[in-house]
């Protein structure tokens, strides 16, 4: 089983429902921090990416559990500018207060991906530019079809077995 970070247009439940394709249990999903990685907007996007930063840190979630299916419809979903990088992240627990540090997969911004310096807001988003990502998701998820995310859970099953 894997997990998986989000610290943008996926800490939305509707675009994870369309995303994946089912609801995840809400015990799955639990707040999170990525050390070391600073958030920012894409050049002339809606949405963000993350690059290391030393001493920066992003709120997030880390869902727990999801399977290569659920890997490789994030994959299609994130597209080519994304790098997914096994992370160390801390998970905050609600009894004690304390953070847990685990492992989860990241979309990272790759080496040609254009970045702006602007801080991303999830608030902001959700007003102004929900309804283009929830369409950019449809469409990449439905034009690259059943076979795309085939080849993409392939990938992902190798990645389990070997790492």
């Amino acid at each position: 089983m894997l997990n998986f970070f989000f610290y943008g247009t996926l800490l939305e439940p509707e675009v994870q429902r369309l995303v994946l394709q089912r609801d995840v249990p809400s015990e799955n999903v639990v707040p999170a921090t990525l050390v070391g990685y600073r958030r920012y907007m894409v050049l002339n996007a809606s949405y963000p990416a993350v690059v290391r930063q030393p001493g920066a840190e992003i709120d997030g979630i880390v869902m727990i559990g999801l399977d290569a299916l659920d890997a490789a419809r994030l994959s299609i979903f994130e597209g080519d500018g994304y790098v997914a990088a096994n992370c160390s992240v801390k998970i905050t627990e609600d009894e004690s207060g304390k953070d847990r540090p685990t492992q989860a997969w990241v979309f990272i911004a790759s080496d040609r991906m254009p970045l702006t310096k602007a801080d991303w807001s999830l608030k902001t988003w959700r007003v102004a530019h929900m309804g283009q990502i929830l369409e950019i998701a449809n469409n990449r998820l439905g034009v690259r079809g059943d076979d795309n995310v085939a080849v993409q859970e392939r990938i992902w099953r190798a990645r389990l077995k070997t790492g």
